[in-house]
């Protein structure tokens, strides 16, 4: 638990770096983040083919993040996967590293609850899954800036959502 708080608390802390008035759409947001992979960690994202990748999405490999060039340019979708794959950058070394072998458990997690997934979820690398995805649900949607929407303008979910430019799911999850 502790280590998703921390995974939490650097996507928050990331986020108010690159966007210290709270106010970027998610546009300007993922060209920040593009900015901060490169000057900070040489970091290049570059689109692929989803078929090539790993769970479809993204990965990252040495200084490179691969990630499905399906994904419309400036969607908040594609600010999620960056999101996410920094959140490795960050908090996961060994990712980053070319002569890094990959994790066998960790081989198809887009079906979580079959293979190998489902009897090795809870192991390291289905752990760097979960913290990834509460780094980047962060990054892209502060919980605190979700639930003031929430609390002090009476705002429902799919309202917060478009308010924040996020994805219903991304809100809900947030708000939970």
């Amino acid at each position: 638990m502790r280590q998703l708080l921390d995974a939490r608390r650097r996507g928050l802390a990331l986020r108010e770096q690159l966007d210290p008035d709270g106010n970027l759409r998610p546009t300007e947001l993922l060209e920040r983040l593009v900015g901060y992979l490169w000057s900070e960690h040489r970091v290049e994202p570059i689109p692929a083919d989803p078929l090539k990748l790993q769970d479809g999405q993204a990965e990252v490999k040495g200084p490179c993040l691969f990630y499905n060039r399906d994904l419309a340019e400036g969607s908040i979708a594609l600010l999620r996967v960056m999101a996410h794959e920094t959140g490795h950058v960050l908090l996961h070394d060994r990712l980053r590293r070319l002569d890094a072998e990959p994790d066998a458990t960790n081989a198809g997690t887009y079906t979580a609850n079959e293979r190998a997934p489902a009897v090795a979820r809870y192991s390291p690398a289905m752990r760097e899954e979960a913290e990834a995805d509460a780094f980047a649900l962060e990054f892209v949607c502060p919980a605190g800036t979700a639930l003031g929407l929430w609390e002090h303008e009476r705002l429902d979910s799919r309202a917060v959502a478009e308010r924040l430019g996020v994805q219903l799911g991304v809100a809900r999850a947030q708000l939970a």
